[in-house]
């Protein structure tokens, strides 16, 4: 009895996980989210920058830069700087450092930023900058 019921707590936590979980794909200049097409892509600078566009008009809506602070092997000043053209907001963190633009693009989507038809909610994109914006270049002295 006591397995069988950890068999099912056990597959009952495993598909809690799966249920919020937006699969998000980078195809050929293409963002797919659950395998639709919500917005195109294009990456720059060696793949540490990218450039998100609407599908309709082609409008830049988004630009991720990964900055590394100007010291290639010293990682602790590296940090994500995220340009939301449209609504004039950026949000600098080092908090997704390591993460792939994948990964953020999911956790926006997993917390309401960008809506599953491609568009950015500004109410919830204001809790996203609250949430995570250090201001990263205010504070800091860049010698280049």
């Amino acid at each position: 009895m006591k397995l069988k019921f950890f068999i099912f707590s056990l597959v009952l936590l495993a598909s809690s996980f799966s249920v919020n979980a937006q699969k998000v794909k980078f195809k050929k200049g293409d963002v797919l989210v659950d395998g639709e097409k919500i917005f195109t892509y294009e990456k720059q600078n060696l793949g540490n920058t990218i450039s998100i566009y609407t599908l309709d008009d082609n409008t830049e809506v988004l630009y991720m830069n990964f900055d590394d602070g100007g010291t290639l092997h010293y990682h602790d000043d590296n940090f994500m700087a995220m340009n939301f053209l449209i609504e004039n907001v950026k949000i600098e963190t080092s908090n997704f450092n390591g993460r792939g633009f994948k990964y953020i693009l999911g956790q926006m989507i997993k917390q309401g930023v960008i809506s599953k038809n491609g568009e950015i909610v500004p109410e919830k994109l204001e809790i996203f900058s609250n949430k995570y914006d250090e201001s990263i270049t205010d504070r800091t002295i860049i010698n280049r």
